[in-house]
């Protein structure tokens, strides 16, 4: 009987451990959808991510509070200039690998929020198992509300390289609030180094840019929140949906 107790007890510990933070490595796609994505990390909170209905269309919809550190094993420490790191973000199940022509599209509507310091909410990233200081080639995010595209510059075999704003014109995220955009992203690693050409509503906004990697990295798509805690960021909150990566060449 004490067995039996004690059993019970550690599976309600687990469960509330799951309620608070969300179960890891969970699976998101849509019928409108052409690639899976995963919590890999796992969630600051059940409502972190959460699926909504808009004009009877599924989409998803990430929440990040401040406070809400991240799960995965670097974000509770201090780096970048930050004491800890916020995330609520999806990794791409599938990976990528260079030497193809990739054309990235999705639908994202901005709630609220992205006026803090480095909130990205679209990256591709190069991490794999034998790779592990890459640095994502690319990171689209606001700092003090105003948009960047920052691409991956300065990489050898001593450096991981530096990020620097590809994005020359002057994109106010007030500007953008509560209307669906379409981004598209044509990223190119036939090349060496890659080019890279972000299109928002059709609009071209960077052209044909160079991006490096590592040459061991293996691209793929991140999305959702992710940017440095302890910075007086506000609560800030994305939907996304239409995710589809279709390689070109």
């Amino acid at each position: 009987m004490g067995n039996l107790l004690l059993t019970g007890a550690l599976c309600l510990v687990l469960m509330a451990i799951a309620n608070a933070s969300g179960a890891q490595n969970k699976s998101y796609s849509d019928t409108d959808w052409n690639t899976q994505f995963f919590d890999n990390c796992g969630l600051p909170s059940r409502t972190s991510i959460e699926r909504v209905k808009m004009d009877g269309d599924r989409k998803l919809r990430f929440t990040l509070h401040p406070g809400d550190i991240g799960r995965c094993s670097t974000d509770k420490n201090a780096r970048h200039s930050a004491p800890y790191w916020e995330r609520a973000e999806l990794a791409q199940k599938e990976r990528r690998g260079v030497g193809r022509r990739y054309k990235i599209t999705s639908e994202v509507i901005f709630q609220s929020g992205f006026t803090g310091e480095r909130e990205a909410f679209f990256q591709i990233h190069g991490w794999a198992e034998d790779c592990q200081h890459a640095y994502p080639p690319v990171m689209m995010k606001f700092t003090n509300g105003k948009m960047r595209v920052e691409t991956l510059r300065g990489v050898s075999n001593t450096s991981s390289g530096r990020h620097r704003n590809a994005l020359k014109k002057n994109i106010n995220i007030s500007s953008l609030y509560g209307r669906p955009i379409s981004l598209e992203l044509d990223f190119d690693t036939t090349t060496l180094p890659g080019r890279l050409s972000v299109s928002l509503n059709g609009y071209q906004i960077v052209s044909d840019t160079s991006v490096q990697y590592a040459s061991c990295a293996e691209p793929y798509v991140k999305f959702g929140i992710y940017r440095p805690g302890g910075k007086g960021s506000e609560t800030s909150v994305v939907i996304f949906d239409d995710l589809r990566i279709e390689q070109l060449k």
